[in-house]
């Protein structure tokens, strides 16, 4: 498994492996981030509208303009752009581990900005800031777009994945 930025192998697939994978993942990933709005001036990419000082606003690194900028969102903006789907190809990788998508593959989704979405492997989830926007804003994966046409298994590991955040891995390991 290859990490996002680091250039560095996790040889295997054992449950140490991917804990220790995820936790290294969770200080890396910085695709999304979750913060408190420094100034009043930032505005919602979604609905245009301002984000007041002090109030929670996500953070998505999109490519524009030849570099990475971070476009900010309210998190229930956000929120409403995720979706949850299976894999129709074997193209394309997890953003949080850089693997490739095999084909039917669980994996989960975010609007990039431009016009399409980033995704990561479902079990990858918890290296995200995913999990806390969802707690934040006290909404249930099952209101997630495409969750509803999900099997119960599917489902099941859709709420697992998102239970088990990268500090409650790094807690079970010590």
């Amino acid at each position: 498994m290859r990490i996002s930025g680091t250039g560095k192998q996790v040889v295997g697939e054992s449950k140490d492996a991917t804990v220790a994978c995820l936790e290294y993942a969770y200080f890396l990933f910085d695709d999304i981030t979750l913060e408190a709005a420094k100034s009043g001036r930032s505005t919602c990419r979604i609905c245009a509208q301002k984000i007041q000082a002090g109030m929670q606003r996500v953070g998505v690194k999109v490519f524009k303009g030849g570099r990475y900028v971070v476009q900010w969102r309210h998190p229930s903006c956000f929120l409403h752009q995720c979706q949850v789907n299976k894999a129709d190809s074997n193209r394309g990788k997890c953003r949080v581990s850089q693997t490739p998508f095999e084909k039917g593959a669980l994996r989960f989704g975010w609007g990039n900005g431009q016009g399409g979405f980033s995704y990561t492997l479902v079990k990858h989830v918890g290296a995200t800031a995913i999990p806390r926007i969802l707690l934040q804003e006290a909404l249930s994966p099952d209101d997630l777009q495409g969750v509803a046409l999900l099997t119960a298994s599917d489902k099941d590991k859709l709420h697992a994945a998102l239970a088990q955040t990268a500090d409650s891995l790094i807690d079970a390991n010590m």
